[in-house]
């Protein structure tokens, strides 16, 4: 999706949150418990998230503002494609010539909506058209325009009337419904429709039997019920064939039991709930086009408010591999952008001693664990453990292993590594009894952040059992040498402090900040080396600053959430779609402190603006430790 396609979605969703959120969420007054006091000297880096000029100054109760505007809009789903298939009964000349006049009005009526209709005949009407070649002529002039020629087959078991042909016939001839030959018989006909001669979707029954191996897709009735109008495609075998089907629902049709339900009304609302992935299917019958053509309008209307043409199902099928999954026509993968999501539990340090404290702490995370997870976002979680885990344990509560359960990555937030005195060994030692702690919670614990130092803190993680690293700033080039530092970092060497090296480590290059890797060692953990042992580093990606600090006051400068937030957010994603790289795995973690929370009206505010990147499958969201398994699984096919 280009970046001009985009603006008018991020302008229209300021808008909306220019209500919501005021000049961002810092209340000057003191009602919240965190002690605002950060010691820079002593806190190593926690990782991106950490603000190191005020690691707690949210005010949790802050209210958004209401301007008295009605910020309702319409939904436009996230629709992937609609089709719409005709079921052209068994019928004489007489009745298919009665028709014929319908038919040219109704596709004429497509046409001018641009929606490519499925034309399913059965063989009564193939007969029919290839008698008559204006006909023919016609029908392969649909076809050229867009529009699929399709089967309609009725097997011996149809509960109205068998058309004649099948792969195991009756044992007695019945003089009214004679026995015409197989499916190969039945497709050798209906090859004549289509000028390329290859009929490759089906609306029929009896599929277990009579079935035809030329024919690929597969459009059925389902459970038989109103939910058959949304679906994904899946894979049935039929009579040894491989087949792709999906279902749909009948649109103002005789032989179902919801037809009063399926009004547009309901197909609009049932399109809000859709994703990329889902097909929605309609099935009319011949008699549908010639009696109900005003309400065959209004679907089409509905549709193309929504800008959501039809397609033909064989068109819909073919192309769905590439348009949801990412796969091009050689059947390489299109890189994808893969979003993780990672908070850092820090900075309540009194709610070991005080449990309304940690009772608030706990609610702040759990909603917004709620909240991501309601988007299928999965957040990575990383706790201080003489915090949160002291607490956890003083309160005898559940929470950790609660949201681990709920498909939440729990980690490790150290905060260690240049107190005085620390040692690469007593280091090793905090971080294992670290991962101790947190595996006592009844987690796993993989990851670990906040262990920047001068010493080898790529040695601690391995040493003390970590399979990754998270939130790694530029504060963490403290172990390299001039040796090994990389070009144009050399003044990292210098920093006095964590909070002075703060950015998003070589946010500035791409093919370092945007694909996790294997360090070559500690010392030169900028050189990748994707056969080494010491833990994966998950980096931060292009952006250079953690969340909170993406955007700021206006006058004091100070780090806030605010509607730059978003925006800033949204360009670095757009900067990092820039330089996806089709050889490598793409990500970009961002991290915040929680620490403060992060305004509701923002939270779902950040969702809205990625929708239309995830709808166009540029981008997906993934927890930290998927990203980590799907690393894994990288190196293991590429080296």
């Amino acid at each position: 999706m280009s970046r001009k396609n985009i603006c008018p979605i991020l302008l229209a969703l300021l808008m909306v949150l220019s209500g919501c959120i005021n000049g961002g969420t810092i209340d000057p007054g003191d009602n919240n418990p965190i002690d605002n006091e950060t010691d820079t000297n002593n806190s190593t880096t926690g990782g991106e998230g950490d603000d190191p000029a005020n690691n707690t100054g949210i005010d949790n109760n802050t209210q958004p503002g209401n301007n008295g505007t009605d910020n309702s809009t319409d939904s436009t789903g996230a629709l992937g494609s609609a089709y719409l298939i005709i079921h052209f009964e068994p019928a004489t000349d007489t009745q298919i010539d009665d028709n014929w006049t319908d038919l040219e009005i109704f596709i004429a009526a497509a046409d001018a909506g641009n929606h490519k209709i499925t034309l399913a005949f059965a063989h009564h009407w193939a007969s029919n058209i290839l008698a008559n070649a204006s006909r023919l002529t016609q029908v392969r002039s649909w076809q050229a325009n867009g529009h699929e020629l399709a089967l309609h087959h009725h097997s011996r078991d149809h509960p109205t009337e068998w058309d004649g042909y099948s792969n195991t016939p009756p044992p007695q001839q019945n003089p009214n419904s004679p026995y015409l030959g197989n499916m190969t018989d039945l497709m050798a006909l209906m090859n004549q429709l289509p000028a390329s001669g290859n009929i490759v979707t089906s609306a029929s029954d009896g599929r277990e039997t009579d079935w035809h191996q030329s024919l690929l897709y597969s459009a059925e009735s389902g459970v038989k019920t109103i939910a058959d109008l949304v679906s994904q495609p899946v894979i049935n075998t039929y009579a040894g064939s491989e087949v792709t089907t999906v279902t749909k629902a009948g649109y103002k049709v005789h032989f179902t039991s919801y037809e009063a339900q399926m009004t547009t009304d309901f197909i609009d609302s049932k399109l809000n709930l859709t994703t990329s992935e889902d097909i929605v299917g309609f099935v009319i019958q011949n008699e549908t086009f010639s009696d109900y053509l005003a309400e065959l309008q209004d679907l089409f209307d509905t549709l193309e408010r929504r800008a959501i043409p039809m397609r033909s199902l064989g068109d819909i099928l073919a192309n769905y591999e590439v348009e949801t999954n990412g796969t091009n026509d050689s059947g390489i993968d299109t890189p994808v952008l893969y979003l993780s999501f990672t908070i850092h539990v820090e900075g309540w340090s009194d709610e070991v001693t005080n449990e309304v404290m940690f009772d608030r702490h706990s609610m702040v995370i759990q909603n917004a664990s709620n909240l991501f997870a309601s988007y299928g976002a999965y957040l990575n979680i990383e706790v201080r453990p003489d915090e949160f885990i002291a607490a956890a344990n003083a309160w005898n509560s559940s929470i950790l292993a609660d949201l681990e359960a709920s498909g939440h990555t729990i980690g490790i937030h150290a905060d260690i590594g240049n107190s005085p005195g620390t040692t690469l060994s007593s280091m090793t030692n905090v971080l294992t009894n670290m991962k101790i702690l947190g595996e006592a919670q009844g987690v796993t614990i993989r990851g670990v952040s906040g262990i920047c130092s001068s010493l080898d803190w790529i040695q601690a993680a391995y040493d003390a059992g970590y399979e990754y690293v998270t939130g790694i700033v530029e504060y963490c080039m403290m172990s390299m040498t001039n040796e090994t530092i990389s070009e144009g970092y050399e003044d990292a060497l210098n920093c006095t402090s964590p909070s002075a090296c703060h950015d998003v480590a070589f946010f500035a290059a791409p093919d370092k900040s945007m694909h996790p890797y294997r360090p070559n060692n500690g010392s030169d953990w900028g050189t990748i080396n994707h056969s080494s042992d010491y833990p994966v580093l998950i980096m931060g990606g292009v952006q250079q600053h953690s969340f909170h600090c993406l955007s700021t006051h206006p006058i004091s400068g100070a780090c806030e959430y605010n509607n730059g937030t978003i925006t800033a957010y949204i360009a670095g994603v757009e900067l990092a779609l820039e330089n996806l790289d089709a050889d490598y795995l793409n990500s970009m973690n961002t991290v915040w402190s929680m620490g403060s929370d992060i305004p509701a009206e923002l939270q779902h505010g950040l969702f809205t603006a990625l929708q239309p990147y995830i709808d166009s499958g540029q981008v997906e969201l993934a927890s930290v430790g998927d990203v980590y398994d799907m690393y894994i699984q990288w190196a293991a096919d590429n080296n």
